[in-house]
């Protein structure tokens, strides 16, 4: 039987070049657009055709995009086609073929959060086995509303730290890879610069060791939230020390340059020199690795003198490693909430209406009320 459940991915947009300079996702890019409007607007305009994708071999249809407040509601058929085979009633046992023409097309839901005037959005979708329309959602939708608006759209596997925490409490590292190099290479051109020796460790000693790694992973896990935090308190001040050259720029590519004193003054240089280096310590730690280095070294000799650690991967689980999180940078594994069952749409709706909510407030999002209760005929008027 298929599993159930829904993934969760943060939103967020900065001007292209320009990590720092985050953009309210009300007011995005040099044309100041409303995310939500324009990915509702690529969404509609895909209309209810069927849509072919030669390259994955699958086909899609926009059966529903109920906008509502700051939230758009999705159900789109997404799955294979031109394959030869069956559909099969798992109850009657009454079997259907399948020709080339034929496209098997499974019900998927989805849901956009954009609150007004907030840095972060969310994206949850539904999950049946491993199928969900992130891809999906994220080629059709976020990419060309991202050229439309010339800002980089970024959307992140999320969940907050203290799931994490729960979910690996029961939970042990079985199997650490850590992937090292070394920068010593080859004399000339033709050896390769990079030697890779991957490092496996695995038994009863790594299990002794399990609790100090599983700490360092959900420290990793706190400092993205902090992260995060920090990324939201520079962006105003990092938007306001830059602005739009317009004797340079042109359409599609905008160019900045420093503002003036009269614009940006020394008291705001003061207060962006201390934001940048609260963030580049969190993005730095981020980077290192060396407390993972050090639990390993004790059940994992291995001599590192000449080698550097690229990543680590580290697998999680009970008998046999289920989950890998990957430790390069800020990479995460995808973080799954399993419902059980397939909800209805008033229950899925009321679900991720709530934890999206919570999610939000947890960022420093102000939620005024009714900001998902918009009526059709408001929107309308404001369209």
């Amino acid at each position: 039987m298929a599993t159930f459940g829904y993934l969760v991915y943060l939103i967020r947009a900065n001007a292209p070049h320009r990590s720092r300079a985050l953009y309210r996702l009300t007011s995005c890019g040099p044309g100041s657009h409303d995310l939500l409007d324009v990915l509702h607007k690529q969404i509609t305009e895909l209309g209810e055709d069927y849509h072919s994708d030669e390259k994955s071999a699958d086909g899609f249809r926009i059966r529903e995009a109920d906008r509502a407040g700051r939230s758009l509601w999705l159900r789109i058929n997404k799955g294979p086609e031109g394959g030869r085979g069956e559909t099969y009633d798992t109850e009657t046992g009454v079997s259907v073929d399948t020709n080339e023409r034929t496209a098997l097309l499974s019900g998927l839901r989805g849901q956009l959060f954009i609150p007004e005037d907030s840095y972060f959005g969310l994206l949850f979708v539904e999950r049946i086995g491993v199928r969900n329309l992130k891809e999906l959602l994220y080629t059709k939708a976020m990419k060309p509303s991202s050229h439309y608006m010339e800002a980089v759209i970024r959307v992140e596997a999320f969940a907050e730290s203290e799931d994490w925490r729960r979910e690996l409490q029961t939970q042990q590292a079985l199997r650490v890879s850590e992937i090292l190099y070394s920068a010593e290479g080859g004399q000339d051109d033709s050896t390769p610069q990079d030697t890779v020796v991957r490092v496996v460790t695995e038994g009863p000693g790594l299990r002794r060791a399990s609790q100090g790694i599983k700490a360092l992973i959900t420290d990793r896990l706190s400092r993205r939230d902090k992260k995060l935090d920090a990324l939201a308190r520079i962006a105003p001040v990092e938007n306001r020390r830059k602005i739009v050259d317009e004797k340079n720029s042109e359409s599609g590519h905008t160019v900045y340059k420093a503002a003036p004193r009269s614009v940006f003054t020394v008291q705001d240089e003061t207060e962006y020199q201390a934001l940048v280096m609260e963030l580049t310590a969190l993005e730095q730690a981020e980077e290192s690795d060396a407390n993972l280095t050090v639990a390993l070294e004790a059940v994992s000799p291995v001599n590192r003198e000449h080698l550097r650690t690229k990543r680590f991967e580290v697998g999680i689980g009970n008998e046999r490693p289920e989950r890998t999180f990957v430790l390069e940078g800020d990479a995460m594994p995808q973080f799954i909430y399993e419902t059980g069952a397939r909800l209805a749409d008033v229950q899925l709706r009321n679900l991720w209406e709530t934890h999206a909510a919570k999610i939000l407030k947890n960022r420093g999002v102000r939620l005024p009320a009714g900001w998902l209760q918009e009526s059709k005929q408001e929107q309308s008027k404001n369209e």
